[in-house]
């Protein structure tokens, strides 16, 4: 299976869309019978070891917060401020923070967000 997970990850960058979506899908169907996400199910085939492929943000020790790593991670940082945001971007914000792949829209609007909140809470 391993073998499957890593050739449908490296389709991820093809340049046809319709195999892109394909291999998303397969790969939502491994990682749903696996009991994981994808990129844990990618990771783990990849062999990477388990401390490496844990992308949540996690609490130091010193009970500080490391900074977000991904987009979602950051999406998820901005709806700790439900405030700051419309609900339209609350929604948004929601839906894509669980999403495994980004569309160059959904990206530029998701960075719109991040970088309103960042500015205002100055980080």
């Amino acid at each position: 299976m391993e073998h499957k997970v890593l050739a449908l990850a490296g389709k991820l960058a093809s340049d046809h869309d319709g195999e892109i979506l394909s291999s998303v899908k397969m790969l939502q169907r491994l990682a749903g019978k696996a009991g994981k996400k994808i990129p844990e199910l990618i990771a783990e085939a990849a062999g990477m070891p388990q401390r490496q492929r844990q992308q949540q943000t996690r609490t130091r020790s010193s009970g500080q917060q490391t900074r977000p790593r991904s987009t979602q991670d950051w999406l998820r940082f901005c709806l700790k401020f439900p405030e700051m945001l419309s609900e339209w971007e609350r929604g948004f914000a929601r839906d894509v923070s669980q999403r495994f792949l980004l569309t160059s829209k959904q990206q530029a609007c998701a960075d719109r967000i991040i970088l309103k909140v960042r500015r205002h809470k100055g980080v």
